[in-house]
């Protein structure tokens, strides 16, 4: 019963931790969960499979991207790390703390971070959607003086086509 944490890698080193995880549910015996350690083990994102019935199965992307922490031997953020990943011809949502700025997910936006140019270039490659409203802000300052949207939900189109972000 209740639920089970799923971590984006099997070990996680000593003085790690992760900035991703996830939570599934052990009394949802319809639904099957599979992490991709195949694809990935990144401790700033996390790959899941997803089965249910008759329903193709789709990839959830959990994703945190920051600069790497002091010593961890790469100059690469976390989305770039994740670019280089050959996800597989299949439905995927990604939903990610991007950190990045762009008018296309942030009216909020007065200008294009350093990061936001490589993802939109990437979601055009894909063929991904960004389900955001660029309106609604999914970070504030604590006086309210500054709003941006940072958390985005993205989806490709066989992801679209099967109806479960509606």
């Amino acid at each position: 019963g209740g639920y089970y944490p799923i971590l984006p890698a099997q070990v996680i080193p000593h003085g790690s931790r992760p900035r991703v995880f996830a939570y599934a549910s052990g009394t949802r015996l319809d639904v099957e969960i599979f992490n991709r350690y195949d694809l990935a083990q990144d401790l700033d994102f996390l790959i899941l499979e997803v089965r249910q019935g008759t329903r193709p199965p789709f990839l959830v992307v959990n994703l945190y991207n920051q600069d790497p922490p002091e010593g961890a031997g790469h100059t690469l953020r976390s989305f770039e790390r994740f670019q280089q990943i050959d996800l597989p011809d299949m439905p995927v949502m990604i939903a990610m703390d991007a950190n990045e700025h762009h008018p296309v997910w942030d009216s909020f936006a007065t200008r294009r971070s350093r990061g936001a140019e490589n993802m939109l270039e990437w979601m055009e490659e894909h063929g991904v959607m960004v389900l955001n409203d660029p309106e609604v802000a999914t970070w504030r300052k604590d006086d309210y003086s500054q709003e941006s949207v940072l958390d985005l939900l993205w989806q490709n189109e066989k992801m679209a086509q099967l109806g479960v972000l509606e």
